[in-house]
């Protein structure tokens, strides 16, 4: 399959899709090798291109190759239930580093709540918060690629009853300890509240003692979107350094244990940006038969068939009777005699064979010859092919010759 022609080039075009902003690539089973720049601009119904690329002579393959970005995720996470105790500086998971508490001197506290009555985060374990007569309990941990573009948090987090006036919620920080975003709970209001760059506003998340499932997930600059599972809403960060660290707390949400705070599984997916190659092949063919004379009545017209014109149709590329074609060149190297010829190919009713001989009034036969393509097709007509023919040399001297068999 793929083209055919007679020339020494061949001029490829196409079209590349919008993502091939990288340019493209391409080799040559002729040996070369180049790049197709990407012209810029508005690209967004993609970009046409070509490329003039040297053939050899017979089948030539082209690979044009390009870079496209893909977009992947890749999850990092941790859950209560990879815990059997729950002590500062330590943490299992993936993606976070360990555990900080940053508890009131009194009246507050963290522990690995298992299977408690009031626990909705999913699974039967959780990290509880308990704070009490103006205590505060937080617990922290970082990020162990801060949050970029693209990225998302995700944790189950329950609020349970919570004294009048105190909060309970989630904290995120840059490194310079900048709260970026704060979702919150304040006892006797009916919504929770948010913190981020337009200030301290309530939302329209409705309380419940239900549990939620909470993902914060950054756009570009400093937009982001938050869902609870129940609701969703939009907005800017504070403005800061990249997100690097997590805080929950409960400040004060009162003394039984139907008013602690549990926090379960949580998962960071880091946006990446990968690549993928494309490729597709073009398939050329020099010389060959392409073009040119269908056959001897066409180029001779109609003339009687002789060996002078039988030895001119098949060998030199002439284009007509008594037209001049390429003569053949006899040389030698050390190990072989060398015939270069140009035949034509391009009738089926036409063999060209190449035979030696040691002896002119020799045996003559074509065993241990070789007849293969010249690596040069410049300037061959149409419907022919330059043919280089080694010999191998034994002895002092040694004849080749073509026989040429034509069958209507």
């Amino acid at each position: 399959g793929g083209a055919e022609t007679a020339n020494a080039a061949y001029l490829f075009e196409g079209r590349a899709g919008s993502d091939f902003t990288a340019g493209l690539s391409w080799t040559s089973s002729a040996g070369g090798s180049g790049t197709i720049a990407f012209p810029g601009g508005n690209v967004s119904r993609g970009w046409d291109w070509s490329v003039e690329i040297p053939l050899a002579a017979g089948l030539n393959t082209v690979t044009f190759t390009g870079l496209i970005p893909t977009a992947g995720t890749q999850v990092f996470a941790d859950t209560p239930m990879n815990y059997t105790t729950f002590v500062a500086e330590q943490g299992q998971g993936a993606g976070f580093g360990v555990w900080y508490f940053n508890h009131s001197a009194a009246n507050a506290g963290s522990f690995l709540a298992d299977n408690p009555p009031n626990i909705n985060v999913g699974t039967t374990k959780g990290f509880g918060l308990w704070a009490n007569n103006g205590g505060r309990a937080a617990i922290t941990r970082s990020f162990n690629s801060p949050m970029k573009s693209g990225d998302s948090f995700n944790v189950k987090f329950d609020n349970n009853w919570i004294n009048d006036g105190s909060q309970v919620g989630v904290e995120l920080r840059d490194g310079a300890d900048v709260a970026r975003f704060r979702f919150f709970f304040v006892g006797g209001e009916s919504t929770y509240r948010v913190l981020d760059g337009a200030g301290n506003r309530a939302t329209q998340i409705a309380y419940t003692a239900a549990g939620l499932d909470l993902t914060l997930t950054l756009g570009e600059g400093n937009a982001y979107t938050f869902t609870t599972g129940s609701g969703e809403f939009s907005g800017n960060l504070v403005a800061g350094g990249p997100i690097a660290w997590v805080e929950f707390f409960n400040n004060n949400a009162g003394l039984t244990t139907d008013r602690d705070v549990y926090v379960g599984a949580m998962s960071h997916a880091v946006a990446t940006i990968g690549q993928e190659t494309i490729t597709t092949t073009g398939l050329v063919t020099r010389g060959g038969g392409v073009g040119g004379p269908v056959d001897f009545d066409e180029w001779s017209g109609n003339a009687a068939m002789t060996d002078d014109l039988l030895r001119g149709y098949a060998l030199g590329g002439a284009a007509a009777p008594g037209e001049g074609g390429e003569s053949m060149q006899v040389s030698r190297d050390d190990t072989h005699l060398l015939m270069t010829a140009v035949v034509r190919t391009g009738d089926a009713a036409l063999v060209v064979a190449a035979e030696a001989a040691g002896d002119l009034d020799g045996t003559w036969s074509s065993q241990g010859v070789e007849m293969d393509d010249d690596i040069s097709q410049n300037d061959v007509p149409a419907g022919c092919v330059r043919k280089i023919v080694r010999v191998p040399m034994e002895g002092d001297r040694k004849f080749v010759r073509f026989r040429v068999t034509h069958t209507p």
